[in-house]
């Protein structure tokens, strides 16, 4: 693809770097793990500002998982036990939370993120969804699924196009 791969160093151990780093990337790429970790230390270190900016300056920016979720507005938090909670986002994307790894079952994360944003995008395994202004265009293995609220507790699944 002719694209030089570059891990950015910690933020926390070496701020100047990282933050070179992401000034300098023409992708940005945010793993998963854990949501609330993820978006803590991008806000703490200021990174998550930069790649805002970035993403300003046309870079692209690429979420996995958790990097997906907190790539949002807002953001699910997943606890230990019990239901997320919801929290704030980088910002990059608005009006979705994202679902990762959705199999029709996680019901609690959608009436969560339904309770924070007008829509959820449910993003199965090997899957998902290129955000280009308000064009949704599914990747992947299986088909990702955009969930609204009709009202009265009824949702409506749609197929990402």
């Amino acid at each position: 693809m002719g694209a030089e791969a570059l891990l950015a160093p910690d933020a926390r151990k070496d701020p100047e770097a990282a933050a070179a780093a992401v000034d300098e990337a023409g992708y940005v790429v945010l793993t998963g793990g854990s949501p609330r970790t993820l978006r803590d230390a991008l806000v703490e270190t200021g990174l998550g500002a930069r790649i805002r900016a970035a993403a300003g300056r046309g870079v692209l920016v690429m979420g996995s998982s958790a990097g997906a979720m907190v790539a949002c507005a807002t953001t699910l938090l997943p606890q230990w036990r019990g239901n997320p909670n919801v929290g704030p986002g980088l910002g990059l994307i608005d009006g979705y939370v994202v679902v990762p790894h959705y199999d029709n079952r996680r019901t609690a994360w959608v009436r969560a993120g339904l309770g924070a944003a007008p829509a959820v995008l449910g993003i199965p395994e090997n899957s998902g969804v290129l955000v280009e202004g308000d064009q949704l265009t599914a990747l992947g293995q299986q088909p990702s699924v955009l969930i609204t609220d009709s009202g009265g507790g009824c949702w409506v699944r749609t197929n990402v196009g």
